[in-house]
């Protein structure tokens, strides 16, 4: 889906340890696959590990990045 820089912290939850951290500002993370409709949240790849995150939270608290 693609790639997205957070204009403001949101939370994010280890998807194995379920342990929650606040990605800040100017973190960029790839969106896989969009969710499916109706799904709150989304899985992300944050520096390289698995992340979940509300989707509310990163489509308004954050830009898409384009990639060339």
């Amino acid at each position: 889906m693609g790639r997205f820089r957070l204009l403001k912290p949101i939370l994010g939850v280890d998807p194995i340890t379920r342990q929650g951290r606040i990605l800040p500002p100017g973190t960029v993370v790839e969106v896989p696959a969009a969710p499916p409709a109706g799904n709150r949240t989304v899985d992300v790849v944050c520096d390289g590990k698995p992340t979940i995150v509300f989707v509310n939270d990163l489509f308004s608290r954050s830009e898409k990045v384009n990639v060339p």
